[in-house]
């Protein structure tokens, strides 16, 4: 008598469309991490342009409501307490206080331009603008600060982005 072998396993057949439908779904998982990771880094970009830009605001208000004066020359906010002087210029894409950054190099100060609005005996009325931003091949991002300074007070700043 003859005996049928039971032949048991997947044949080419399946194993192919296995094989096919395995490959799908990791590239699908592959692009959606890479997605991922993109706008992990783009909100991460965004953050650290935010914070230099509040960082920068930060410290020329902080100066201005605590100083005694205030002048403009020629792109340099300088404010003066007491006679020590601490000045605010723009170099190379990024704003010092006294020669010292006031945010990361990978962030850019787009401009800073401090402007005298009104000169008076007792108070001088500054208005400034701080644009930060971040810029590469495919995108830019940036944020800018207007404000309106007499002595400790804010008469008008907004932000726009």
């Amino acid at each position: 008598m003859r005996q049928h072998k039971v032949q048991s396993g997947f044949t080419l057949v399946e194993l192919l469309l296995a094989l096919s439908i395995l490959v799908i779904v990791i590239l699908a998982a592959v692009v959606f991490m890479q997605e991922g990771v993109r706008m992990q880094v783009r909100q991460q970009t965004i953050q650290e342009v935010r914070e230099a830009l509040a960082a920068s605001k930060y410290a020329i208000e902080r100066d201005g409501r605590h100083s005694d004066t205030v002048s403009v020359d020629m792109g340099t906010l300088t404010f003066t307490k007491n006679g020590v002087e601490t000045h605010y210029t723009l170099e190379n894409g990024i704003l010092l206080r006294n020669g010292t950054p006031l945010h990361a190099q990978r962030v850019e100060t787009l401009s800073f331009a401090p402007a005298v609005v009104s000169d008076s005996t007792e108070t001088d009325v500054i208005k400034y603008l701080i644009s930060v931003g971040y810029r590469s091949e495919s995108v830019v991002y940036e944020y800018s600060h207007i404000a309106t300074t007499s002595g400790a007070i804010t008469l008008r700043a907004y932000e726009r982005n």
